[in-house]
């Protein structure tokens, strides 16, 4: 079982990446995939403990303003994870239209290829 100092970490960590995560997909300069990906893989780990935590029900030995404490860093954590998924939906659409146009322009460069 893990202590309330324990899960505040956990909480804390999990927050700070979310943040980071945050700030390189914010980044346009570059498009950090690759530590992107880093992020949220080391995330995971953070989340799978949690998830057991929260699983096992231990959270109910703790005082009801930890629990408050608590609630509060997951609910940051969540609106910080919305903010992110947003930004990579709007990164994944405008990659799309991206493609779109590039095939359009590749089928035109064939099709007066072929007419010569």
């Amino acid at each position: 079982m893990l202590k309330y100092d324990e899960v505040l970490s956990l909480l804390n960590r999990t927050k700070e990446i979310t943040y980071n995560i945050n700030g390189s997909l914010v980044d346009s300069l570059n498009d950090n995939y690759e530590d992107i990906v880093a992020l949220y893989s080391s995330r995971k780990i953070h989340l799978d403990v949690l998830q057991n935590f929260f699983d096992s029900k231990s959270i109910k030995n703790f005082s009801q303003r930890e629990n408050e404490i608590i609630n509060e860093l997951v609910k940051e954590i969540i609106e910080i994870d919305n903010k992110n998924l947003d930004f990579i939906d709007k990164k994944v659409q405008i990659t799309k239209k991206t493609l779109k146009e590039i095939q359009k322009k590749k089928s035109v460069l064939l099709y007066s290829k072929s007419s010569l």
